[in-house]
């Protein structure tokens, strides 16, 4: 499903009875977060819609027959309306009820029937229960999203990839050029260059425009005028992002080859973990390069690695051969170009990384913040901010997120999580299983009583620390200079304790920050500032993507 419809916009969607009954349910509600369903039609009797916790908590008000439930650590509520014989719909209980073919509905142990997988029993005319069917009618399911309304949804992210892709294999492929953003989007409704107009939504088979934003005919235009600038004088074949657009006469999508080859060969769980290219330019036929990666990767007895892969594409590279590509969006007037891995890293390079001044800040004050913040500066004072914090809404993980200071919207990365953990163990010379710090949050105190009177060290994981423990470790993290907002002990444990009663993800998270935090300084402690210098250099390049074990791309922003 793809959910990035309006509440107006999935009413005018819908017909009938569906839509009787979906004004009926959203009357009189403001909807913090509402995204519609944009692939329902009106063949399908069920209908999803996305909205935030806070909406999902107001409808179970307002409809006090609707049960919340949570499927996959989601709140959801669901309203189902049966038809009944004389054509009219009742919505919630159903109760001594007969379904379209005159069957008695019949309640188990007396309880109402709105579920969204509930079945109803049919008693035959002699009065013998029949088997369970599913109930009649029409079905919504409200449920709970951490999108925020004006964010991208995967689907517009995907299809502002795959325009990209298509406008580039026009421009590069095809030779076609535009001259300002106005006659690219005039060429887009037309029809003309290459049929624009027929980028298709994969989801629908629609075509992507008129939808497409004015904004985004800008962004276009200038991501077009950048890679002419960069790419103008090679003939490339064109530009793959997927099964849904590959390069022209293309047998297969190269992105779906290389994204198996790096996550069954080298253990990475997601490909952007290796390599954060969207697309993939190329100037042969991509068969061609497949062959040639099999040979020089795969090819001999010697083991295989990652370093061996990238090293091939870096040949392929600097032979003007493939060319992977991280797409963002263009903020500023023009478009800029920054190349990532085309060489082996060396020692001068890393250096310009080596930052003299760490400063983290972790506020453990009343109204303290959900996040912690790691500043690694140079004596110029550039570098890069990293954004400790809850991956998402509630009980989560934590994200590692870098930004180049100086630049609010230069984004550096997500640090994949695993390779966080692993480098830290490994900073510390620990093994993969010595440190203390476990990304996983349910072994981590889920209310004030757990963080109170945790034993410590139970069965089901090494985080659980006791309350002297989580003393200590706050006094660790405040004297290696850490700015905590607070002096003592006691203050720490009233500020997570009343945190923990009105915001219990949050405090988790609190604890979270915490533990890494502690885990990071005691490189500093044991191994000297050099090696944790190299640590906070390292997590740099995990964000970024940038170092030997990544592969080479350009990133046009």
């Amino acid at each position: 499903m793809a959910f990035s419809l309006s509440e107006k916009d999935t009413i005018s969607k819908t017909r009938n009875g569906m839509k009787t009954l979906l004004q009926e349910v959203v009357k009189g509600h403001n909807f913090e977060t509402f995204f519609g369903d944009d692939t329902f039609t009106n063949s399908k009797t069920s209908l999803v819609i996305s909205v935030s916790i806070d909406d999902v908590r107001a409808l179970e008000k307002n409809f006090d027959w609707a049960k919340m439930t949570t499927i996959k650590d989601k709140k959801q509520i669901e309203v189902t309306v049966v038809d009944l014989p004389n054509g009219l719909r009742k919505t919630g209980v159903l109760s001594e009820n007969v379904d379209k073919n005159g069957a008695y509905l019949t309640i188990n142990h007396g309880e109402r029937l709105s579920g969204w997988d509930n079945k109803y029993i049919p008693i035959n005319a002699k009065g013998v229960q029949q088997k369970p069917k599913g109930v009649p009618g029409l079905k919504i399911r409200f449920k709970e999203t951490l999108k925020k309304a004006g964010a991208p949804s995967g689907t517009s992210t995907k299809m502002q990839e795959i325009t990209s892709a298509y406008i580039f294999t026009q421009a590069l492929a095809n030779d076609h050029r535009w001259a300002n953003a106005e006659a690219l989007e005039a060429d887009i409704k037309r029809g003309k260059d290459g049929n624009l107009r027929n980028i298709l939504e994969p989801s629908s088979g629609k075509p992507y425009y008129p939808n497409i934003k004015k904004e985004w005919i800008h962004v276009y235009y200038k991501q077009y005028h950048k890679m002419l600038e960069i790419f103008g004088d090679k003939k490339m074949k064109g530009f793959d992002h997927s099964e849904d657009y590959k390069v022209p006469r293309a047998r297969s999508s190269f992105m779906t080859y290389i994204t198996g080859v790096v996550k069954d060969n080298f253990g990475f769980s997601k490909k952007d973990n290796w390599n954060p290219a969207d697309i993939w330019g190329v100037t042969v036929a991509p068969g061609e390069v497949k062959k040639r990666i099999e040979k020089a990767v795969f090819g001999s007895k010697d083991s295989q690695t990652v370093e061996q892969l990238n090293a091939t594409l870096r040949g392929m590279w600097h032979k003007g051969i493939i060319y992977g590509i991280s797409l963002k969006k263009v903020s500023g007037k023009t478009a800029d170009w920054e190349e990532y891995n085309l060489d082996k890293i060396t020692l001068e390079e890393k250096s310009n990384y080596m930052y003299d001044n760490i400063d983290i800040t972790c506020q453990l004050d009343q109204g303290m913040s959900t996040d912690s913040i790691v500043m690694c500066t140079d004596v110029k004072s550039k570098g890069y901010k990293f954004q400790i914090r809850q991956n998402s809404k509630g009980m989560s993980n934590l994200k590692f997120e870098s930004t180049k200071i100086g630049s609010a919207k230069a984004r550096g990365g997500k640090a994949a999580v695993e390779q966080v953990v692993a480098l830290l163990s490994d900073k510390q010379n620990l093994g993969s299983n010595g440190s203390t710090f476990v990304n996983e949050h349910a072994e981590y105190p889920q209310n004030d009583k757990e963080f109170v009177d945790a034993k410590g060290n139970n069965a089901t994981g090494k985080c659980c620390f006791t309350l002297r423990q989580w003393r200590l470790m706050f006094s660790r993290v405040k004297r290696a200079g850490v700015e905590t907002n607070i002096k003592s002990q006691d203050e720490f444990v009233q500020n997570i304790q009343t945190l923990y009663k009105s915001s219990a993800s949050e405090a988790l998270s609190k604890l979270m920050q915490l533990t890494f935090l502690d885990n990071a300084l005691k490189i500093k402690k044991k191994k000297g500032k050099e090696s944790y210098t190299e640590f906070w250099t390292d997590m740099v390049f995990l964000s970024i993507k940038k170092g030997d074990n990544f592969g080479p791309f350009g990133k046009l922003f």
